[in-house]
């Protein structure tokens, strides 16, 4: 992307001095032209000047595209800037649901109505903070703890919940999340035999 920003850099600086020069040369003449009084020189000057004014007229048509490419490209890198945050945002939503639930599931069993209120709860709650400029910038083992006391979980619950998500890879003596690597990969599932 950055290849092609300084190409079309280039290129509409040469463009720029191009016109310059086209410019110039058909102002000169113009005024040559205008002077002219053999009608011999008067003809292959008009004819000179059809043609540079054809080159003016193509030079300024070039740099109109380049600056429309430069406009797309522009929007282009915003927009994968925009999916490239979206994905990252929801691989942090998906890490923090994973770790809550769990904290979930300690405190509440599975099944029951307290469970659901608190996953309707945390889906919700994983919504408006992702809306915030700084949730990919916040500490993660923070960002867990602050939605397990807003759902009015135990917080001591999230360091062994996290810790097995993890498939037991790390348990923290401490107990506390940020203690934890979120951003290790959660174990792959595993499928009952039989």
């Amino acid at each position: 992307m950055t290849d092609l920003a300084d190409m079309a850099g280039r290129h509409e600086a040469v463009l720029k001095e191009l016109t310059a020069v086209a410019l110039t040369a058909a102002r000169e003449l113009g005024e040559r032209l205008s002077r002219a009084e053999a009608d011999e020189s008067a003809a292959a000057l008009g004819l000179a000047l059809s043609r540079m004014t054809r080159s003016v007229r193509q030079c300024l048509a070039l740099e109109s595209k380049l600056a429309q490419a430069r406009q797309k490209l522009a929007r282009e890198a915003a927009q994968e800037a925009r999916d490239a945050r979206a994905r990252q945002v929801e691989v942090r939503k998906d890490r923090l649901a994973a770790a809550v639930t769990r904290a979930i599931y300690t405190e509440h069993e599975r099944d029951s109505d307290e469970a659901d209120e608190a996953l309707a709860l945390l889906d919700d709650s994983l919504d408006e903070a992702a809306l915030s400029p700084e949730f990919l910038l916040e500490e993660i083992g923070a960002q867990v703890e602050t939605l397990c006391a807003d759902l009015g979980l135990d917080t001591r619950q999230v360091a062994p919940a996290v810790a097995a998500y993890q498939g037991d890879r790390r348990r923290p003596d401490s107990g506390r999340a940020e203690d934890i690597d979120f951003d290790a990969a959660p174990p792959p599932e595993r499928r009952s035999s039989g």
